[in-house]
């Protein structure tokens, strides 16, 4: 027999058995805590399914701040539902699904989007009520390591470094001066009716808080009331003794132009070669900051499918269940 619990952190260890049974592997402490128990309402809305007293599945909503442009909600997107592969086929995650909307409802969270793979997309649209809105394109750009730079990122840790006429820096405090700036772009923005993530102060600190797996680091183009771009960037390492970069990530990239985008991305790639990474990657919705990247040299790899979901009837100026009603890049979505 199954039983169904809303979750709370004393099922955290257990949890992260049932994550290491299906994926093959774990993550950091650091990286769970942030994502399930550590959010910005607190612990995230979840719900898990337990057989005999063990966790067998498990079905939870990351909660984001997301703004219309004329106000500011708590959305959600659902991230690292699990079923044991002894249970998988008997329905158990549409029915985890539909008790944990039932949980985020309580939590006021109104509208959620998705990114499933192509296996899962057919049960979140039959089964849980979602809809296909869009597509997320994948970009990518190898890089030439020549010119990496040894020690950069020790020296990183230490104090900032110059770029190609850019500011990089891994200090926490970096990240509040990019906010601000990304607040006072996106007043320019709210006039367009759609979904993006909403940037505050304190959502750019919990979301770029860095974790074992990745450093975020922000570059800046420009100085104070003369700011013309930033960006931050994730700097994912192959183990936690951070020697060896797997990849550079592109997290955010707003500029007060198309050149000042393209005057970052030329930084973001010199930046992956002095770290040692082999390539950059970027994630995209809409076509604004896709077609930046495809004219700086990236390529689309991939395309992943947007759904979308509401959880009550509130009238919004943007519609989320409309093909041209988001605006999402990079970090976005639950990945690094």
């Amino acid at each position: 027999m199954i039983d169904y619990e809303i979750y709370n952190p004393s099922h955290w260890e257990d949890l992260r058995d049932l994550f290491k049974r299906v994926w093959g592997a774990s993550r950091s402490v650091e990286y769970d805590q942030k994502h399930w128990n550590n959010t910005i309402i607190g612990t995230a809305p979840g719900i898990v399914a337990l057989e005999g007293g063990q966790i067998v599945g498990f079905y939870t909503v990351w909660p984001v701040p997301l703004t219309d442009g004329a106000k500011v909600v708590t959305g959600g997107q659902p991230i690292d539902s699990m079923v044991d592969r002894q249970f998988q086929g008997r329905g158990l995650l549409r029915e985890l699904g539909r008790r944990c909307y039932q949980e985020c409802a309580r939590h006021s969270i109104v509208v959620m989007y998705g990114a499933p793979n192509r296996a899962a997309l057919a049960g979140n649209l039959g089964g849980l009520n979602w809809s296909h809105v869009s597509e997320i394109v994948d970009y990518v750009r190898p890089v030439l390591r020549q010119a990496r730079r040894s020690g950069f990122l020790a020296n990183l840790m230490e104090q900032d470094q110059a770029i190609k006429g850019l500011t990089v820096s891994a200090r926490y405090g970096a990240l509040d001066a990019v906010a601000v700036f990304y607040a006072n772009v996106a007043a320019h923005e709210d006039a367009k009716k759609t979904w993006r993530l909403a940037q505050s102060i304190e959502w750019v600190r919990y979301r770029y808080g860095s974790t074992p797996e990745v450093r975020y680091v922000t570059l800046i183009s420009g100085e104070g009331d003369a700011i013309r771009g930033a960006a931050v960037c994730g700097i994912r390492f192959k183990d936690d003794r951070n020697e060896s970069v797997i990849k550079l990530t592109i997290s955010e990239l707003v500029g007060r132009d198309n050149a000042a985008c393209r005057e970052l991305i030329g930084g973001i790639v010199s930046l992956a070669a002095a770290c040692g990474a082999p390539y950059v990657q970027a994630k995209s919705s809409g076509a604004g900051l896709g077609s930046v990247l495809l004219s700086a040299g990236f390529l689309p790899y991939r395309r992943t499918p947007l759904i979308s979901r509401t959880l009550d009837a509130s009238c919004h100026r943007a519609n989320p269940l409309a093909k041209s009603g988001w605006a999402l890049f990079g970090g976005a979505f639950d990945t690094v």
